[in-house]
């Protein structure tokens, strides 16, 4: 069974968005939208090898 980590996906005003288990070793592109429960905002999650990048939508 592969090793998963889990990545941890914040919106800019702190709130915790969601957090996403990937298998390790795996370098995948990913983008989708969330709607952040705190603050309101659509925050556009990206996910790129195993790194989370968060950014409000424009």
């Amino acid at each position: 069974m592969a090793e998963h980590i889990d990545v941890v996906f914040k919106c800019p005003c702190g709130a915790h968005l969601e957090t996403r288990s990937v298998p390790k070793g795996k370098t995948s592109k990913s983008k989708w939208n969330k709607t952040c429960k705190s603050c309101k905002q659509t925050i556009v999650c990206e996910f790129v090898g195993t790194r989370a990048f968060t950014s409000v939508k424009k």
